[in-house]
């Protein structure tokens, strides 16, 4: 009870009086006569509508003495009654009694103020001496809470991420394209704000802010990114660097796993390494383009190491084999499993290893290898083994030398040559690898070729030494197309065979007796058509294919087979005056 008189009091100390109208403005006590008085409000009810709570909100209300009369109307109270009584009050209210005169107008201010949100009803009441009693109007208003907005950058990486606001309320909103959120219609309170995107971090993972009466902007998230992958069972343990863009160091976890959390755009290299085990690959470049990167694998396996890298078998003389070599399979880094061998090149022999075979890691396994040279001469090949290991498949470079008589080129090709001329001479070589070889014989085929600079067998060629021979080809006249020999030479060693190859080409050989008319040259005519065409008279039917010849002589090489040509020549002295047509010669039939 005493707390409602306190604020009564309290109350009652702000109430406004404005007087206006006509009479006397001070404050009088008593009536007049005694005819009626009344006095009336302006306003029945008095709405204030939408309110903030916390905001005081205010309006005039005004009260007129109504009498007929000169009486006056004394006020003597002036009271708030309803559910919400407490949220009305009059601002700067004068003490009571107060008297109003006839005509005289009385205005008040009335304030709203609300503590809690919702609907706000109340009844004021003004008590008087009035004949028409106390005046009460009825007031109304809604109150709202005052809101504010936490607005905030994710970054670009941060757009389409989920925002949650948690704490006074909460909610959850969608990063826009920049990656900005904003939060709106908050109330003053305390807030968590967390951000997440999957393959993003934000830095730090969430923010708690409070709202004071105030927006509050600014609440910016850094993200990061992340590389993840693995090394395989094999590799846990194993220390993952990080160079490029940043740099860092892990350690794979027990199942080879591995994570660099942290990191910012840009390029970076991950590198794994444990002891003598191999990865595959050795490294990997990954870009981060504002999103985690995930599957950077590696395969983490043993080492299968294979000595010698090469086997050189010398002058082993045909027909037997050579001494075998000893190779050698090593594992490191973790036991491998060897599959099984592959082994090119004539003659080579691989022995010493049954297939499929494991090596435990720091284990070795010898095998042999053997040389049986199948020609005389330098061999080439490989062997390769098949695992796995990371650096499989391992090889060696194998290379086996026949002692023994060699000749070269193996095949002399004389090209096309005119039927009735010789060609030019090829050069043919016989060598005596790794020991003497003495030629027994030598036994050419093909009677268009020849053979000259020979030694008379037998001879003897010493190991390392070569002796060389000429070798041509003539087509005889009216025999053109492809011809084919050799020459065999056997020695002591072995023996070997040079084939010979060559075509004889069609042609015409012309001659001529000289012109009386000194200082001349000749044209060559050529016709084709037919016996009764080409003849002298018709000169118009043979083409011209060679002038300027200063010889007696000419060849036509330009034939087809199956054709019958016809000649003819005219004489061209020095001022450039020509001949008729010669008698034109015999049909040259081309076979």
């Amino acid at each position: 009870m005493l707390l409602h008189r306190i604020w009564w009091l309290a109350a009652t100390a702000l109430l406004i009086i404005l007087v206006s109208g006509c009479g006397s403005t001070g404050v009088t006590s008593g009536g007049g006569g005694s005819s009626s008085s009344s006095l009336s409000a302006s306003q029945s009810s008095l709405q204030f509508g939408s309110i903030l709570v916390g905001t005081p909100t205010s309006q005039t209300l005004t009260f007129t003495n109504s009498a007929t009369s000169s009486k006056n109307v004394v006020v003597t109270a002036v009271s708030f009654g309803g559910a919400n009584s407490s949220s009305f009050s009059l601002l700067q209210a004068p003490a009571l009694p107060l008297t109003i005169t006839p005509g005289q107008t009385v205005s008040v201010v009335i304030q709203a103020l609300a503590t809690v949100a919702g609907p706000l009803t109340a009844t004021m009441t003004v008590t008087s001496d009035a004949t028409s009693g106390s005046v009460n109007v009825a007031l109304s208003a809604t109150a709202t809470l005052q809101t504010f907005s936490i607005t905030g950058s994710l970054g670009t990486a941060g757009a389409g991420a989920n925002v949650a606001l948690s704490g006074t309320s909460s909610g959850t909103i969608v990063a826009d394209a920049s990656g900005n959120f904003s939060f709106g219609g908050l109330v003053d309170g305390s807030y968590t704000i967390t951000p997440s995107k999957s393959n993003i971090t934000f830095t730090p993972a969430s923010q708690q802010v409070r709202v004071n009466s105030a927006n509050l902007s600014g609440i910016n998230f850094t993200e990061t990114f992340s590389i993840v992958g693995s090394v395989g069972f094999a590799g846990s343990g194993a220390s993952i660097t990080l160079s490029g863009a940043g740099s860092s160091s892990v350690v794979a976890d027990g199942s080879g796993n591995f994570l660099f959390a942290g990191l910012a755009n840009g390029s970076y290299t991950v590198t794994p390494s444990k002891g003598n085990l191999v990865f595959a690959p050795a490294s990997q470049t990954v870009a981060i383009n504002n999103a985690s990167v995930t599957g950077v694998n590696f395969t983490g396996g043993g080492q299968l190491v294979l000595s010698p890298a090469n086997f050189t078998f010398n002058n082993v003389a045909l027909g037997t084999t050579s001494a075998p070599q000893t190779g050698t399979l090593t594992a490191s880094g973790a036991s491998v499993i060897v599959n099984f061998d592959t082994l090119t090149g004539a003659g080579f022999g691989f022995s010493g290893i049954t297939f499929p075979l494991t090596i435990a890691s720091g284990q070795s396994v010898n095998f042999s290898v053997t040389f049986t040279p199948a020609a005389a001469g330098n061999t080439s090949g490989s062997l390769a083994f098949d695992s796995n290991a990371m650096n499989s498949p391992s090889s060696s470079t194998l290379a086996g030398t026949g002692s023994g008589l060699v000749v070269a080129p193996g095949n002399l090709n004389f090209g096309s040559v005119l039927d009735g001329t010789i060609s030019t001479s090829q050069i043919g070589t016989l060598t005596a690898v790794g020991a003497d070889v003495t030629i027994s014989s030598v036994t050419p085929s093909g009677s268009s070729f020849s053979m000259t600079g020979l030694p008379s067998v037998p001879f003897t060629i010493t190991a390392g030494q070569s002796v060389q021979y000429s070798a041509a080809f003539a087509p005889p006249a009216g025999s053109p197309g492809p011809a084919a020999g050799s020459v065999a030479f056997a020695s002591s060693a072995n023996g070997v065979a040079q084939t010979l190859s060559g075509s004889g080409a069609s042609n015409v050989a012309l001659s001529w007796s000289a012109s009386t008319t000194p200082n001349v040259t000749y044209k060559v005519y050529r016709c084709s058509i037919s016996s009764a065409a080409c003849v002298q008279g018709q000169p118009g039917n043979f083409t011209n294919i060679a002038g300027s010849v200063a010889s007696l002589t000419y060849t036509d090489a330009a034939v087809s087979s199956g054709q019958t040509y016809y000649y003819a020549l005219t004489a061209v002295d020095g001022t450039g005056v020509e001949s008729v047509l010669s008698t034109v010669t015999n049909p040259a039939a081309i076979p």
